[in-house]
């Protein structure tokens, strides 16, 4: 069985992994676009 401290930290952890993906979509879009690629 999974403690809340350690399901607090997993969620924490979820967030920040989905904030950092989120600006780094954001920072992705303002460099310029190379064509061709994905």
């Amino acid at each position: 069985m999974i403690d809340v401290t350690t399901l607090m930290l997993l969620q924490s952890l979820e967030n920040n992994i989905e904030y950092a993906h989120y600006i780094y979509l954001i920072l992705d879009v303002k460099k310029p676009q190379k064509r061709g690629g994905i």
